[in-house]
Formats: structure tokens, sequence, C-alpha cells
């Protein structure tokens, strides 16, 4: 974990190479530094390989991360984040993931609004899936 000049924390897991769960409910973690948090914490580089569930509920990802997600996720739980859309390319980096909680907070403005078609495709293996909360509209492509 390093610490830049603003008061930004970034860290890396990929070298926590046994690494299997990773649970940080509610720290403003974010994948860009945003002005929401007092302090910004953010993560830079890909999770673990090992890595089998991720539980990052109530803080500041407004996007799936598909470029830090591993291939074996099994569990990827987002809710309460303020992502507004999932894209059709949001899980070809995290082919495993058999329950995916991306469930919105009701009363806010964290919603997801805009689901591509074919985002979940690459999700093979999707056992569970929540949406709950949410506003979903489905757009095709022509």
């Amino acid at each position: 974990m390093t610490q830049t000049e603003l008061g930004e924390i970034s860290c890396q897991f990929d070298h926590l190479i046994n690494l299997t769960i990773l649970l940080s409910e509610a720290n403003c973690i974010s994948l860009t530094p945003t002005q929401e948090c007092l302090r910004n914490f953010t993560i830079t580089g890909p999770l673990p390989s090992s890595l089998k569930l991720v539980d990052v509920q109530y803080n500041n990802w407004n996007k799936i991360p598909r470029n830090i997600l591993p291939r074996g996720l099994v569990v990827l739980t987002m809710y309460g984040n303020p992502v507004t859309r999932l894209g059709k390319d949001d899980f070809v980096n995290a082919t495993g993931i058999k329950i995916l909680n991306l469930a919105g907070l009701s009363g806010t403005a964290s919603k997801i609004v805009m689901i591509e078609e074919g985002v979940f495709d690459p999700l093979t293996h999707l056992q569970s899936l929540n949406l709950s909360g949410n506003f979903t509209f489905f757009f095709r492509t022509f």
C-alpha cells in the first residue's frame, strides 16, 4: 500500500498469491480517485488469480472492474455501489462467476439503468444473479 502526495492510498493485491477471500465493505474504495471520499483508496493492478470471493459492498465502484477481476472468481458482491451501466465486455475476464450480486440501494441514485445485450453471456457457470432494487432496461443492438 502506498500513499501519494494528495492523500490518496493505492493498493496492489497481486502479490498475495494464496488470497482466496477479499472482504472490504464500506471503505469508500474506488477504481479511480473521487471527490466523495475524505481519503481516496484505489485498487491498482489485477487482483490475485487465487481469489474466489470478492465482497466490496458499499464502496465507490462506479463500473464493473473487468481489468482486475480474476478468471477463477466464483462470487462477486458489489451491492450498493454506484454502478449504473453493465457493458457487454464487463465479465469477459471473470468467466467463472457463479454468484453475482449487483443489487442497488432503495431510495438512492445508485441503480443500474442500462444493461447491454449479451452482458451475461461470458458467465457460463452463473447460478445466482441478484439485480434487486435496480431499474433495468435492456437495449438490443441491431
